[in-house]
Parts: C-alpha cells; structure tokens; sequence
C-alpha cells in the first residue's frame, strides 16, 4: 500500500481550485501524497490507471458534488475494494440515497473562511482515519467476501441510469434448423453524457440459453472487457467496461456477438414465431437495421416475414421480401424515423405451409 490520499472529483471549475487551494494542503499537511486522476502519466488506460491508485492508496477523498457519474463509478469500485474514504458535498441532495446513513462533510462556499473550516475537517478526518482505518471502511472485514460482488455491481447498475446515449443500431441474426441463433449486435453509440461502462441486457421469448462470446472496439480493433451482471432462463444482462473514458459527444462503435439456443425455435415447431426488441434506458434510438439469416432448405421455403409491432404506425403489417444469398434466405429489415426512448418493435415468422 502507497502513502497516498486517491482523490475522486469531478475535472471542472471552481472544484479545479479548491483541490489546488484547500484539498492537496490539506492532505500534504496530514503526511500523504495527493493523486488526482489527471496527474496520472503513462501508457495503458487510465480506468486501469484509477483502479490501481484506488486498489494502492492508504486512503480515498470523494467529492459527490454534481453527482457524476466517474466519481460514482470510482467511489464503487474504491467500496468494493473496501477502501476507506471520506466524502464532501455542498449539497446534500447530491448525496445518493444509499450513501446517506454514512458521515459526509458537507461544506457551504457562501459562509466566511468557508475555506478554512474545509480544510480543517479534512485534515482532522484524515487523522482519525489512519489512527483507526478500519472504522471508516464500508464493510466489516469478515463479510468484505460476500459484499464486495453485489456492492459494485449495485453501484455499476445505478451509474448506468445516469448515462444518456444515442444509438444506431445493426443486427444479424443467422438462424440455424430448429432456430438456434448467432446474434451480432453492432452499435454506433454518441455519448450524451460522459460514459465508462454500459449495462447490456439482452432476452429471449422461452427458456434457452444465452452465452456472450464476444465483445469487440471496431475502431480499436481489440476485445473489450465484459462481466456477467445477472443471467437467468430468459435473459442475459452483463457490463461492458471500457478502457477508456467515453466523453460527453464522443463518437465510438462496439459488437456483442452472442449465441442464443431456441430464439426463434416456435417457427420450426408451432410454424409461427416472434422476436421482440426493446429500447434501453436514457438511450435515443435513430435507427435499428435488423438482418435475419436462415438456411435456403425445404424447412423454410415458405417462411413469411413481417412486422408485427411497431412504434411507426405505417410499419406495422409490412411484409419482407427475402433474397437468395450464398445459400441463405436474408430478410433486410430498416427501422428509421424512431422517436420513442424505448420503443418496442416486433417482427412475427410464419411458416405458411406448416401443419
């Protein structure tokens, strides 16, 4: 362990000054060195950079003003870890709600020598700290095992609803005999809001299986890091955790490919069967490009697809003229003109001839 103060803020004035005037002196006077994210130099990511200055400090300082998001993603991982820290905030209401039963200092820039008193209950905080470090982490040390995985995963999960994105999404969708699929889920995302991790969920109509295989940066041409959030018989939800920080307008692509047994396993057996999807959260869809691929045999000779449900009322019952390509039927689906944060579309398979 380094004898270093972490410190997690946001990267915005006046806050800039008040690390450079109240926060550092303070920690220099109490015998630490002070680290702040944007003094980190060298060559991998800096999320990597972050987790190890939160995983090596002796202690972590946070300010929750403004409620950002990379301040809440760090203070999650500096709890799952167990790290002691000390919060500020001017405003309690920028206090998360499960944050609100542990001690904050809440500092107020409108009252005289506002400045002093910070720093002050900093230095005083720090020495009560490392006199007994233990009282100030968020865990009892026996239970850190069990509560370190739900812990992150909580706080991950809540950061998620802050993020606002905007997608445009492509889909291919290779359907194998009795309806097993390979689902390719290309996204072209702008950032609305600064963003380090998303929250993936993906579902299916009927018990099956559903196995992530990849996760893949297009622009940087490498595999991205992703973790298993829940999984049950119906679905599959899992974090995509960046190497980098993905800035407010930032523009960046990434594939999930996944494979999902008996998706669309009703078309063989029942001879009609639906897909659903659904929007995500804080998320403006543009537009979806579905494209389904089912083998050119006798199984499917009579397959009709269309659209079934759909938030563009002119959608709804439009039939899907197929091509013949390498020896697959492809049906070329294009959602434009989405307005809805979450919208509901739905694509219905019939086997017309089936008995």
């Amino acid at each position: 362990m380094k004898n270093t103060c972490f410190i997690i803020m946001p990267f915005r004035d006046p806050l800039n000054e008040y690390y450079t005037e109240i926060i550092k002196p303070a920690v220099i006077t109490s015998g630490l060195s002070p680290v702040r994210a944007d003094e980190i130099f060298g060559t991998q990511s800096i999320i990597k950079d972050v987790v190890q200055q939160i995983s090596s400090a002796k202690l972590l300082i946070a300010d929750l003003t403004y409620r950002n998001p990379n301040v809440m993603y760090e203070l999650g991982v500096a709890h799952s870890l167990n790290k002691p820290v000390i919060m500020l905030v001017q405003n309690t209401e920028d206090i998360p709600f499960d944050l609100k039963h542990l001690r904050i200092i809440v500092y107020n820039t409108t009252k005289v020598k506002w400045d002093n008193k910070l720093q002050t209950d900093i230095e005083h905080t720090i020495d009560a700290v490392l006199k007994n470090p233990n009282d100030s982490r968020l865990f009892d040390i026996k239970f850190v095992t069990t509560e370190i995985g739900p812990a992150l995963k909580k706080m991950l999960a809540a950061i998620t609803q802050n993020y606002k994105l905007k997608l445009s999404i492509t889909e291919d969708i290779v359907v194998d005999e009795i309806g097993n699929c390979v689902l390719k889920k290309k996204r072209n995302v702008t950032a609305l809001t600064d963003i380090t991790h998303e929250l993936f969920e993906t579902y299916i109509d009927k018990p099956g299986k559903i196995v992530v295989e990849k996760v893949f940066d297009e622009q940087l041409k490498k595999d991205i890091e992703h973790v298993t959030y829940e999984e049950t018989e119906l679905s599959h939800s899992f974090f995509i955790i960046f190497d980098d920080i993905k800035r407010k307008g930032s523009i960046f692509n990434y594939l999930v490919q996944l494979r999902a047994d008996n998706y669309l396993s009703d078309i063989v057996d029942k001879g009609i069967g639906y897909r659903r999807t659904f929007g995500y959260f804080q998320a403006r869809i543009e537009s979806v490009r579905e494209i389904y691929f089912f083998p050119n045999t006798s199984i499917y000779e009579n397959l009709q697809v269309s659209i079934y449900k759909h938030p563009v009322s002119e959608m709804i019952g439009k039939k899907i003229v197929p091509e013949i390509i390498d020896g697959f039927k492809v049906y070329r689906i294009n959602h434009d003109h989405l307005i809805d944060y979450t919208p509901e579309i739905e694509i219905k398979f019939e086997l017309i001839s089936h008995v």
